[in-house]
């Protein structure tokens, strides 16, 4: 049997590695470019959807759906 640990990060800590706000990376959730659970009000954005979202900024590849 596996067992997966998956870590979030929070949208403040997200805006805080990309220099912006909470607002924006909260408008990227909303608008399907970043992937994110919500709990209670609260977006918890998984690591690893993180770094990819970054790839994808920086290479400007679309998101596969």
């Amino acid at each position: 049997m596996r067992v997966y640990i998956l870590q979030f990060i929070t949208t403040e800590e997200a805006a805080k590695r990309l220099f912006t706000t909470a607002y924006t990376i909260r408008k990227y959730v909303r608008q399907g470019k970043l992937l994110a659970a919500r709990i209670g009000k609260q977006y918890l954005i998984p690591e690893e959807e993180f770094t990819s979202f970054l790839q994808r900024m920086i290479y400007k590849t679309p998101v596969e759906k």
